[in-house]
C-alpha cells in the first residue's frame, strides 16, 4: 500500500528579511540633490515595510524634516517594486532655488 503523504529531511531555507536592505534615508543628501535637479523624480531610498516608505514619502511632502522644511516645496511616492518598499521624490522649485 502507498502512502501519498512524504516526509523528506532537508533543512530549511533561510529566512527572508527586508531590514537587511532597508537604509535611513539621509534627508540632508537628499534634498541637497533633488535641489539641483529641480522637476526630476529620484530614487531616494529602500525601507522595511511598505508603511515606512509611505510615511518616509509623506514625510518629504510634508516638510518634517529640517531639511526638507519648505512644505510643498517637494513631492515624493513610494511604490514596491520587485519586492523592495522605495521611496521616490522630486524638488518643485525652481533652479537654484534654496529648499531650506
Amino acid at each position: 500500500m502507498s502512502d501519498p503523504f512524504e516526509i523528506r529531511f532537508e533543512n530549511p531555507p533561510p529566512v527572508v528579511t527586508r531590514w537587511a536592505k532597508s537604509v535611513a534615508l539621509d534627508y540632508e543628501q537628499i534634498a541637497e540633490v533633488l535641489v539641483a535637479h529641480p522637476g526630476e523624480w529620484a530614487f531616494v531610498g529602500v525601507t522595511a515595510t511598505p508603511t515606512r516608505a509611505g510615511g518616509a514619502a509623506q514625510r518629504i511632502r510634508d516638510g518634517v524634516v529640517e531639511a526638507l522644511a519648505i512644505h510643498g516645496q517637494f513631492d515624493a511616492a513610494s511604490r514596491t517594486v520587485d519586492g523592495e518598499y522605495r521611496v521616490y521624490a522630486k524638488f518643485l522649485g525652481e533652479a537654484g532655488e534654496v529648499a531650506s
